[in-house]
C-alpha cells in the first residue's frame, strides 16, 4: 500500500518526465527552425547577388539603348542609314 506521500513522489516524478519530453521536443523544434533559417538566409544571399548582377546588366544595356537612341537621334545621323527596327529581347 503506497502513502500519500508516495503518490505525490510518484505524480511528481511523472511530470517531471512529461515536461523533460516536452523540453526535448521543443529543442528538436528549434534546432529544425534554426537549420530552415540558415538555408532560407543562403538562399536569399544567392538570389539577391544574382539580383545585383542582372540589375548591373539591365543598366549597362539601357546606357548602350540609350547612346544609340542619342547617335540615332543626332544631326549627323540621317547621312548613316540604319535599319529602321530594332529587336529588343526580354532574357
Amino acid at each position: 500500500m503506497t502513502t500519500e506521500s508516495d503518490a505525490f513522489a510518484e505524480t511528481l516524478e511523472r511530470r517531471w518526465f512529461a515536461v523533460q519530453n516536452a523540453c526535448t521536443a521543443q529543442r528538436h523544434e528549434c534546432d529544425y527552425i534554426r537549420q530552415s533559417l540558415e538555408i532560407a538566409e543562403s538562399a536569399w544571399r544567392k538570389a539577391h547577388a544574382r539580383l545585383r548582377e542582372l540589375e548591373a546588366m539591365r543598366d549597362s544595356l539601357g546606357a548602350e539603348l540609350g547612346e544609340m537612341d542619342a547617335a540615332h537621334d543626332s544631326p549627323a545621323s540621317h547621312l548613316v542609314r540604319r535599319p529602321a527596327c530594332r529587336v529588343r529581347s526580354a532574357a
